[in-house]
């Protein structure tokens, strides 16, 4: 919302109701199971470990989500 000046909602939903709203916007089961292992996985903080790998792969410095969103405001929020 800092970037947008939009607030931003965050609406929690339990895996079963988080596929069953995937597959009733027209996301196969299996598509809609893997998204909702993803959100497990961030959920439990198996993803918050910071490593080099970013760097090491790329030869950049990882950028953050803020970052990300900052250097792109333009092509994000409507002129």
């Amino acid at each position: 919302s800092s970037v947008t000046g939009r607030p931003v909602r965050y609406r929690y939903l339990p895996d079963g109701e988080f596929v069953a709203s995937l597959v009733s916007a027209g996301q196969p089961p299996a598509v809609a199971e893997i998204f909702a292992a993803a959100n497990r996985t961030i959920r439990e903080g198996w993803l918050s470990r910071v490593t080099g790998t970013v760097e090491r792969l790329t030869g950049r410095p990882p950028t953050s989500v803020a970052g990300f969103l900052a250097a792109n405001r333009d092509a994000l929020v409507p002129a």
